[in-house]
């Protein structure tokens, strides 16, 4: 009986701790996400600022390059504060799925958490290569895409010389210089973290 009550105790102590830990992940996030709104909503008047300013000086055949800076610079500076928080919030989700036993995968493009077998990120739409595909030429044996040599043989396994820096990998894709293919509107890479 004090077994069965063990256990018990056991299972609602872990409830209690999933709990907390869900019900501050939302109070956090939610945080995040609302300074996201306030952040984009600045970032709207910004740009709207930014179009009258330019079509001022296009009207008047003038021409202020600092004025049109400044206002680019907060622009970037409110775009980077809501990238910085969007991480925040993946880097919060995965901490807690990680405490509480939940499995996630990082997109190598954009960085997202997403389920295991996922076939597309859920953030930024790469599709992800199924790992069942490569096999090694030497064994047959799966090889995870992208690996140099295989883990059952050791056998090298050829890879496909990766395009020069920028070039088209496809449609509404680009190459990093680190050879990640990611999608053409990516602003940083998810692989070795180069502003493209």
């Amino acid at each position: 009986m004090a077994d069965v009550l063990g256990k018990l105790k056991n299972s609602f102590d872990k409830s209690i701790a999933a709990v907390s830990i869900k019900s501050n992940e939302f109070v956090e996030v939610t945080k995040a996400k609302t300074q996201i709104a306030n952040l984009q909503e600045e970032l709207d008047k910004q740009e709207k600022i930014l179009g009258r300013a330019v079509y001022k000086q296009w009207e008047s055949k003038t021409s202020e390059p600092a004025a049109i800076e400044e206002i680019c610079e907060e622009i970037q500076k409110n775009k980077s504060s809501i990238y910085v928080l969007m991480k925040e919030i993946d880097r919060m989700q995965q901490e807690n799925k990680s405490i509480l036993g939940v499995e996630t995968v990082a997109c190598p493009a954009c960085g997202s958490m997403n389920k295991p077998g996922a076939k597309f990120c859920t953030e930024c739409g790469l599709k992800f290569e199924s790992e069942d595909k490569v096999k090694c030429p030497h064994c047959g044996s799966a090889v995870k895409p992208g690996a140099r040599f295989c883990a059952e043989c050791g056998g090298e396994i050829e890879r496909e010389k990766a395009p020069d820096h920028g070039e088209a990998a496809g449609p509404d894709l680009v190459i990093c210089e680190c050879g990640q293919e990611l999608p053409a509107d990516a602003k940083f890479c998810g692989v070795c973290g180069r502003q493209l």
